[in-house]
């Protein structure tokens, strides 16, 4: 499951928009956790179920970044338990 993100806007020389589009899977790490700390969901703002989806959407991006399989595995895994945590709440609210 390979995402495609705009990485910043851009214009060239005669001011015509060249947005980057670029799989996730090419960005470095630090590309990846810089996309993560600007859309990242704020806890005060929020009510537990968002911020367990933001929690599992971010596993799940982690997963991606992982070259090991079991590894990959346990994150999945892990966000399926943060996935479930959110229906919880949101049955509450």
């Amino acid at each position: 499951m390979s995402r495609i993100v705009t990485v910043g806007p851009r214009t060239s020389r005669n001011r015509r928009s060249t947005a980057k589009y670029v799989s996730l899977r090419f960005l470095s790490l630090a590309q990846r956790l810089e996309l993560l700390r600007r859309h990242k969901v704020r806890a005060a703002q929020s009510p537990p179920s968002q911020r367990y989806r933001a929690q599992a959407e971010e596993c799940r991006f982690q997963a991606e970044t992982f070259r090991d399989p079991k590894a990959q595995e346990q994150m999945l895994r892990l966000a399926a338990i943060y996935d479930r945590k959110a229906e919880e709440f949101e049955i509450k609210e």
